[in-house]
């Protein structure tokens, strides 16, 4: 019976051990995930990141191209002008024609 009791203990002592290691393993694999985990969100955020400037440097172009725009109806109303212009300055300069 000592005996048996003594192979019981060893098993149990075995077991034990085993579920020790076991539970070594999950927290060694736990801390793995975690250390990933935190890479993702560290790129997730520079993604973030590289999209918010993105996003920010589309509204500066986007307020260069309409300021652009502006311009150039202010350039072609110009030009219409002088055109204007240069039509009656033909037909008083038509006046002093011999």
């Amino acid at each position: 019976m000592i005996h048996n009791a003594g192979d019981a203990f060893h098993s149990i002592a075995c077991s034990v051990q085993s579920f020790t290691e076991q539970i070594e393993d999950i927290s060694a694999t736990s801390e793995q995930i975690s250390a990933s985990a935190q890479e993702v969100a560290a790129s997730v955020t520079e993604i973030a990141s590289g999209a918010g400037i993105s996003a920010n440097n589309s509204q500066v172009i986007v307020e260069a191209v309409d300021e652009q725009a502006v311009t150039m109806q202010q350039v072609n109303a110009v030009a219409e002008e002088l055109s204007n212009n240069a039509q009656h300055l033909q037909s008083l300069v038509q006046q002093f024609k011999i």
